[in-house]
Parts: C-alpha cells; structure tokens; sequence
C-alpha cells in the first residue's frame, strides 16, 4: 500500500464561487471551522491514529480555497514537523499569498486548479473574484518554471457542462505540470454543471496527445476513494444517498482520531488505483 493521504478540507471560504463546487458542508459555518484554532490538534491526532498503518503520511491542504487559512503556513510546517509530507490544492491564492520561493522548501507538491483559459467561460462557472478578476497563467506559468525541480506540479480540472468542449492542450503544454488530473463534475449538490459520461470522454479524447500527463477521474472513480476531513473536524464522504450527499464521522477532537477513522467509509482497491505509480 501507498502512503495514506488525507485531504484537509480547512475551510469552507472561497475567494471563488464555482458553480459545481462540492467543497460546501452541513454546517460547516466559519466560525466553527476547527482548523481556524485547532488544527495543529487535529493533524496530530490524525497523523498518531494512522502513522503506525502505513508506510507514510500526506496531508492535503484544501477548502474551499486554502489560501484564505491565516494558519496555513504554520500548519504545513507542523505537518513536516510530525514527519509527514504536505501538498496543497489551491485556485492560486496559496502561491500569490506565500510565494514560490517559501513553497519550494515547505511543500512537496502544488496542486492548482484550472479549469479553462478563457475568462469568459471562468467567469460563467463562477471561477472569478466578485471583481471578475480570474486566474492569470502568466503568473502560474512563471511560477512553476520556479517550482521545477522542485515539489511535484499538477493541474486539477473539473469537466463541467461549460467547458467540456474546450481545448486546454496549449495551456496544458505551456504550464508543463508532472501530472493533470481531470475529474467529471460531481453532483452533489443538484445538477449543475454536469456532464455525460459521453461528453468526459470526448474531453479526454480531444486531449489524447497529452495522455501521458492525463490522470482522468470519473464519478464512479471518485466516489469512495478519498479520505478526507472537513472544516469541522470530521472525516467524510461521498453517499449519494445522503440528503447533503456526504455521511461523516464523529469529531475527531471529540471521538479520537481513531474511532473516528474507523467509521470512514473508502474503497482501498479504489484508493490504490489513484495513488499507484504516479507522481508523488
């Protein structure tokens, strides 16, 4: 088995407001996100619970858009601290807010999310400040031309109803990333934005040039195949039974780590498909 990753979803907040996001909680309320105040606790109860079952630990800082955490920088250093290797997921505020060169040493792997290199098209999904401003790739480019050699760089796009007809080879070839995941909108908060299996593909199609960079997810790829935290300080995951379309755990600080490890539901064979022989 691979290192256990375990995403850490430390805020709801988001400087974005996607359309198809599934980073949104029952109750997940700023003002009780743990992480905000206890997340050192949580991560070293996290990380006593699992260390001992597996060859090694990642944290993954995600949101909401992690880049809004005043902690952030803190908590990575704690999680190096404890011996575990930290990455983030992040729409780019993590780079502009803490600087590559600070990321280089501190982080072992940059995830940022691009979904199209249009503004019109980002905007629409609600990829955009309340201003209208959007990603700037010139920016990303640069920045992970100073990442290279660096941590492991890689682009996360969600294939949603407005840009599965895009191109995004030239973008893709610009940026260079060691690895680009694509996922298949999720729906778990109604329909927004959702696509066929048919139109996923077509996507993945349309971008077989770069197959070798491609890590394609589905639904049924992603359902059940992560563990995850949510801003409350409770493991979670996709049922698309349950009313929010998420089930979660006892609070960790409240349960233990431990117990409430046990009550999440993942599919390991799954979970080792995601992770085996790529880029770490």
């Amino acid at each position: 088995m691979s290192e256990l990753v375990v995403n850490l979803h430390v805020t709801e907040r988001c400087n974005y407001s996607c359309t198809f996001c599934f980073g949104k909680w029952d109750g997940a309320a700023s003002d009780a996100e743990v992480f905000r105040t206890q997340g050192r606790a949580v991560i070293q109860a996290v990380f006593d619970a699992v260390s001992g079952q597996f060859p090694g630990v990642r944290f993954t800082f995600a949101g909401g858009e992690p880049g809004l955490l005043p902690s952030l920088p803190d908590l990575m250093t704690f999680c190096r601290s404890l011996g575990a290797r930290v990455s983030f997921v992040s729409n780019g505020l993590v780079l502009r807010r803490l600087g590559v060169a600070w990321v280089r040493a501190n982080v072992d792997m940059v995830g940022i999310s691009v979904d199209s290199a249009l503004t019109d098209t980002n905007r629409r999904i609600g990829r955009a400040t309340r201003d209208g401003s959007v990603l700037d790739l010139a920016f990303l480019a640069d920045s992970f031309r100073k990442l290279a050699g660096g941590p492991t760089l890689k682009v996360n796009t969600v294939v949603s109803a407005d840009n599965w007809q895009e191109d995004l080879s030239p973008t893709i070839t610009a940026l260079a990333p060691h690895v680009w995941k694509i996922f298949q909108t999720l729906p778990v908060y109604g329909e927004q934005g959702t696509i066929t299996p048919e139109q996923f593909h077509a996507f993945l199609a349309r971008h077989a040039a770069l197959a070798g960079l491609m890590v394609p997810e589905d639904n049924e790829e992603m359902t059940g195949s992560y563990l995850m935290v949510d801003p409350l300080g409770r493991f979670f995951w996709r049922d698309p039974s349950a009313a929010t379309g998420y089930r979660y755990s006892a609070p960790i600080l409240q349960a233990g780590a431990a117990a409430a490890f046990a009550e999440a539901v993942v599919s390991w064979p799954k979970y080792d498909r995601r992770y085996a022989h790529r880029p770490r």
